[in-house]
């Protein structure tokens, strides 16, 4: 695999900086057993480590306590700990009481940090990454017509969020010294079927694929948020689009996610090079000749309808990419079916009523991102827990009456209720102080599966002023 960045270097820095905790240079890095073995814990930012294992990161852990004898981590979704000394590591196992020793090891430097581990601190900035097969050219000025892209994804989410009440700038990505967004070009040795499946298409594994091919230089999904444009579909003629198009968004962390978009929005048909000449062509009703958008599954659709398809699908894939759920209750909901609507963002008398939007109940959840609001606490780093339980509710609406107790060690910010059996959000409330509860009856907006007897799943997806969101699970019997 060849990487070629748009960019300086990047170069491993530490920052050391935390409202309650005092870190020291001494203690940034342990190694584990011998250097052969790759195994590693290294401080990230604020109260976050990284464990490394056989040179490749394997978990996240939070500092939960400091004193000179010693440094205790714990990995909260595995319910493991970890005790550093300055000559061997203790490790707690989930539901134990007492610590076992686990491993002997010493607390080196950065600089000592063999050349095959690659670590990239986490910064709160979006990655950009041009994807391409080895059978594949890159196009001409992707570096422009990416940061077009996202310019126009800013453009829709922004007033969105002002709208919403929450103060943001949008979100950041990461940039050269001159402030420009940098954009990587990644140049893999395997073709573009191996990646899409060809003749199959299988949206899964094309999506996995690409995830995994991203390499440890740019970013991790795991401690950052990545949106990757891969030059792995078909060319051909299709009957919707382009074959081998595939969007996807995954949240992995509250730092880490990955948004994956098929490449033919950076066409010359449907992309410019400037923004200007791209709001002209979201308006643009020519016909694309031989062609299909999956929004109206017309032949010759008009070319903005592809323009939404393209770039909306970003936006909503970025939406997935934050922690964002799918939600189908509105016509111009964004993360339902309303990105495809996005035109009506760009007219020249903007009807709100009209215009792609979140949900209240997504907003709340995009008011703590890392990666859109600058105050949120970096150094709250657990996740809230609550007790959780709902009951179907007879009539002639399904319905689902919750009743959720939070408690979080800072302060609650929101709850999302959300249906997986339909995909959508259903509800979700605002959560205030260190406990809050909420009671509410809520309606089952496609009742079919609600109406079929046995489990009825339900998840609520709770965030705190840290951003971090868990999502907690009840069972609900439906007669």
């Amino acid at each position: 695999m060849r990487i070629d960045i748009f960019s300086l270097l990047i170069v491993f820095t530490v920052v050391f900086s935390c409202d309650q905790t005092s870190f020291s240079a001494e203690r940034t890095v342990f190694q584990i057993g011998p250097e052969s073995a790759g195994q590693f814990l290294i401080h990230d930012y604020a109260n976050r480590w990284v464990e490394f294992g056989d040179f490749k990161e394997k978990f996240i852990f939070v500092e939960m306590e400091r004193s000179e004898e010693a440094i205790e981590l714990k990995d909260v979704g595995r319910n493991v700990g970890l005790k550093i000394y300055s000559d061997h590591v203790d490790l707690l196992y989930s539901g134990a009481k007492t610590w076992t020793a686990w491993e002997k090891g010493a607390w080196i430097g950065v600089k000592d940090l063999p050349k095959t581990i690659t670590f990239v601190p986490t910064d709160q900035k979006i990655r950009l990454v041009y994807f391409v097969p080895a059978d594949r050219t890159p196009i001409e000025n992707y570096v422009h017509k990416i940061r077009v892209v996202m310019n126009l994804v800013a453009e829709v989410i922004r007033p969105d969020l002002k709208a919403n009440g929450i103060r943001s700038d949008g979100f950041t990505l990461e940039s050269n010294s001159d402030g420009e967004p940098v954009v990587h070009l990644v140049q893999t040795d395997k073709t573009a079927k191996f990646y899409n499946g060809a003749p199959t298409f299988d949206h899964g594994p094309h999506f996995q694929k690409i995830r995994s091919d991203i390499p440890a230089s740019i970013g991790t999904p795991y401690r950052h948020m990545i949106v990757v444009f891969a030059e792995t579909y078909e060319p051909g003629p299709a009957p919707i689009e382009w074959d081998g198009s595939m969007g996807r968004g995954n949240h992995t962390t509250t730092d880490g996610g990955i948004a994956v978009m098929s490449s033919w929005i950076l066409r010359d048909e449907f992309c410019a090079t400037d923004d200007k000449r791209q709001h002209e062509l979201i308006l643009d009703a020519t016909p694309i000749q031989g062609r299909t958008s999956s929004g109206t599954k017309k032949l010759n659709s008009p070319r903005f309808e592809f323009i939404e398809d393209g770039f909306g699908a970003v936006v909503h894939e970025v939406g997935h990419m934050l922690g964002l759920p799918h939600d189908y209750r509105s016509a111009n909901d964004i993360m339902g079916h309303g990105f495809r609507g996005i035109q009506a963002n760009f007219r020249s008398s903007i009807d709100r009523k009209k215009t792609a939007v979140f949900s209240r109940d997504n907003a709340r959840l995009l008011s703590v991102s890392r990666y859109l609001v600058s105050d949120v606490d970096l150094t709250d780093n657990l996740p809230p827990t609550a007790d959780f339980s709902a009951r179907f509710v007879k009539g002639a609406t399904p319905a689902i009456q919750v009743s959720l107790k939070g408690v979080d060690d800072r302060a609650l910010k929101a709850v999302v209720f959300y249906d997986p059996q339909n995909d959508t959000v259903i509800g979700g409330h605002e959560l205030k102080g260190k406990e809050d509860s909420v009671q509410k009856k809520l309606t089952v907006t496609k009742p079919k599966q609600a109406n079929k007897s046995g489990e009825y799943k339900l998840v609520a997806m709770l965030a705190d002023q840290g951003g971090n969101i868990a999502s907690i699970e009840a069972v609900v019997t439906v007669p």
